[in-house]
């Protein structure tokens, strides 16, 4: 980043500064505050008054969300192509075919986030008519992320995740019983199911997971999301 200019004024009063200033720092001569920022589409920081430097943050805090959304989108976008056992060619053929039928039924072009829910509700599709209970496992928990960093509850789509998750164990055939795994960190209403153990068939019906009352935001996500997890449990 280039430094600031060898000469520099305070931009309230205009007063040539001595000594050039690196951070926050109050006018030796009318004593207002400066500040040293940088403007988005600019190389160089610039002495500002505190109206310029609040403005400056608007627009930091209006690219950071751009990026932070791309973060999320493209987050989703790996974890949907990690989820089931699918080719690359596979892959983009069937985002090219959501894009094309959602262009078609809309008459405009999608955004990035409508085409890749629509082609996570595609996987879905083919992971059920496989049976592969773990890949749905999966996409609803990419899902449920994406819903989650969008500051949405992903709830009910975390609980679809357990659920496929309950249906894997049964189709390996290995157990009979599950555990409840609770993190150390947890909340009060999680560690009420630490070392829980169930039947498979009960777990099914009763869904402790994702616990419904749970306060953790450990992500610093705007909306409680629970780290609870099921553990094959054998018997001694």
């Amino acid at each position: 980043m280039e430094t600031l200019n060898t000469k520099q004024f305070c931009p309230y009063c205009n007063f040539e500064l001595q000594k050039i200033p690196l951070r926050k720092s109050k006018c030796p001569e009318c004593k207002k505050f400066i500040y040293v920022k940088r403007r988005p589409n600019e190389k160089s920081k610039r002495l500002v008054t505190e109206e310029e430097a609040e403005k400056i943050e608007s627009e930091w805090n209006v690219i950071n969300e751009i990026n932070r959304k791309d973060d999320i989108l493209l987050s989703l976008k790996s974890g949907l192509k990690n989820s089931i056992e699918i080719s690359e060619s596979e892959f983009d053929k069937i985002y090219q075919q959501v894009e094309n039928d959602l262009r078609n039924k809309w008459s405009v072009d999608p955004t990035e986030g409508d085409v890749l829910w629509g082609l996570a509700h595609e996987l879905l599709k083919k992971a059920f008519v496989k049976k592969d209970f773990q890949g749905a496992k999966f996409l609803y928990q990419n899902m449920s992320y994406y819903i989650y960093e969008s500051n949405k509850d992903g709830y009910e789509l975390l609980k679809e995740a357990h659920k496929m998750e309950l249906r894997f164990y049964k189709q390996l055939d290995v157990c009979k019983k599950i555990e409840i795994s609770v993190c150390n960190d947890a909340c009060e209403e999680c560690q009420k199911n630490k070392n829980l153990i169930l039947d498979i068939e009960e777990a099914i019906k009763s869904c402790p997971l994702p616990c419904k009352n749970c306060t953790n935001k450990t992500y610093g996500q705007s909306l409680p999301r629970c780290r609870c997890c099921y553990l094959s449990h054998f018997e001694d």
